[in-house]
């Protein structure tokens, strides 16, 4: 596989379906020798970036989705359920009495890939989906059943609902821009962009014609969409753990939170307001080219202490006083590198 070309992660992916193959064999008492997946060397690779939704796509989100498929979709942006754990579900599951539903089920299973049933709270704006969903089932009957009432399938794949209803929304990853004069001649000529601002062909000139790239996003990216929207609004991650039923919350945070580059920024933007007192120094009075500013680092913080070239501060003077070791305090804080040179100090004190 690595020598036709195919990438670490689908190299590790195979053994690890070959290890588990191994191990069931191994179980099954069929097959008595050492795990041979297992011995092989783990692949390093590079972790995907599984795309997510935005707070501002929700909405949209479920309207573009049909009506047969909206309180699925929206259970499982609002709760963060696994495909199976929604086939499975009962109407005996909810209680729109206590706003609380029991994951117990996957697919026709009787447990979830946990093993275990969790009790999850339903939060205010699922409650109208899931009572209209109710509303359509008898008590025993699957809660997102197909038109005849039975389960749909494992092979069902709704990802195909989503990606196009995010295309109805504008969601996509990004514009094919084609010349379609070059297409007529054999000669396609076609651009990725993250825009569909104009450009034209460099062969012929002929404006580009810009057609939206179908978004690849999965189902199960909208359980990775619910972890991520939960940290950003700044629930502890232990909650969010607990939402989605990790059995780790490093894998919470590590795999299903994906916080981007506006995220981190709003965070360091908090720093000023932390650090406040130590960041930033006074306006210096007086020309710049007799001025200079003395950082002298105080463990934790740096202070920026202004000093004049043509009067001494009380920093200063304070400083120059020699403590009980004989050693100069101020000489002891700063490093060799920020003392002036001898020209320097000529030149200070003319």
């Amino acid at each position: 596989m690595a020598t036709g070309g195919a990438s670490n992660a689908s190299i590790n992916s195979l053994r690890a379906k070959l290890r588990t193959i191994y191990n069931r064999a191994r179980k099954a008492a069929v097959y008595t020798g050492t795990n041979a997946a297992a011995d092989t060397e783990h692949r390093r690779a590079t972790k995907s970036r599984f795309p997510t939704l935005r707070a501002e796509h929700a909405d949209p989100l479920l309207q573009a989705v049909p009506d047969q498929w909206r309180a699925l979709f929206a259970t499982a942006l609002f709760l963060g359920l696994r495909k199976g754990e929604l086939f499975g579900m009962r109407v005996c599951d909810v209680d729109l009495i206590t706003n609380s539903l029991v994951v117990q089920r996957s697919h026709d299973a009787n447990n979830t890939k946990g093993g275990h049933a969790d009790t999850l709270p339903i939060p205010a704006p699922l409650v109208p989906f899931l009572a209209d969903a109710i509303g359509k089932r008898p008590r025993d009957a699957y809660l997102f059943a197909r038109a005849d009432g039975s389960i749909r399938p494992r092979h069902a794949k709704p990802e195909k609902i989503l990606r196009s209803a995010l295309k109805r929304i504008g969601v996509n990853d990004g514009f094919r821009h084609i010349c379609r004069r070059c297409v007529r001649k054999g000669t396609p000529h076609i651009e990725e962009h993250p825009d569909e601002q104009e450009r034209r062909c460099p062969r012929c000139k002929m404006i580009l014609w810009p057609s939206a790239k179908p978004s690849r996003m999965r189902f199960h990216d909208l359980r990775h969409s619910t972890a991520t929207l939960l940290l950003r609004a700044g629930v502890p991650a232990a909650v969010v753990q607990r939402i989605l039923r990790h059995s780790d919350v490093r894998l919470t945070v590590g795999t299903y939170g994906h916080l981007d580059l506006d995220d981190m920024r709003a965070s360091l933007e908090q720093l000023p307001a932390v650090a406040g007192p130590f960041v930033g120094a006074e306006p210096v009075q007086g020309p710049p080219e007799v001025s200079r500013t003395i950082v002298i680092s105080t463990g934790l913080s740096t202070r920026l202490l202004p000093e004049r070239a043509n009067g001494e501060s009380a920093h200063r003077k304070a400083a120059e006083k020699p403590n009980e070791s004989g050693e100069l305090e101020w000489r002891a804080l700063l490093d060799s590198n920020q003392w002036p040179s001898a020209s320097e100090t000529d030149a200070l004190s003319n």
